[in-house]
């Protein structure tokens, strides 16, 4: 395998080809740089976490460079595609939002995807990293019965995401201390009735 398809080795999304051993390479280094940061991202501390030996990470990825371009697709492959999914089925707008919101209240609570997000934001790959975002972004338009190519469906999604991972951010600084839940139904009691009107529009 080239090191062209190394770079698409992340999360339930990726092609069956990918080795095991990419994967966990990709694993790897995810754990290392939502925990520890970028400067904890060198090639032998992945190659150790994974099993692996170094030969194996440039086989895959070249080197660090190719394997931190694979860390900002991983972030496209989200492990909460088939919620998304589920989302999308909610027969009712306002019920549907609901659930969206839920989804991500439980994503901040349980994954590891803002941390490997903040932890990529100074890597100068801004083309990658746009192009993951669209496509994130146009997934959950989609959970909400919205049109991607709307524009103001676009900004509204944007904003909502931004304070989602403004709200990520919090939590991982303040814990339990933060009540998340009602940081999100503020969130919803807010935006509810735009994004509402938005799928009505759609509809």
């Amino acid at each position: 395998m080239g090191r062209s398809e190394g770079l698409k080795t992340s999360g339930p999304e990726a092609s069956p080809e990918v080795s095991p051993a990419a994967r966990r390479i990709v694993e790897a280094a995810r754990t290392i740089a939502a925990e520890r940061g970028l400067e904890a991202l060198s090639v032998q501390a992945v190659a150790t976490a994974a099993g692996v030996h170094k030969s194996a990470i440039g086989y895959h990825f070249g080197n660090k460079e190719g394997l931190v371009l694979a860390l900002i697709e991983s972030l496209g492959h989200e492990e909460s595609n088939e919620e998304r999914r589920a989302v999308g089925r909610v027969a009712d707008p306002s019920q549907r939002f609901h659930a969206y919101l839920s989804l991500y209240r439980e994503l901040v609570m349980t994954s590891d995807h803002w941390r490997l997000a903040v932890a990529l934001g100074p890597t100068p790959h801004y083309d990658e990293k746009t192009k993951v975002l669209g496509r994130s972004i146009a997934l959950d338009l989609g959970a909400l019965h919205l049109r991607p190519e709307d524009a103001e469906a676009r900004v509204l999604m944007s904003v909502l995401q931004a304070a989602i991972t403004g709200l990520a951010i919090q939590y991982e600084a303040r814990g339990p201390e933060l009540d998340l839940e009602a940081c999100f139904a503020r969130l919803e009691e807010a935006l509810a009735p735009l994004f509402l009107e938005a799928m009505r529009d759609a509809g």
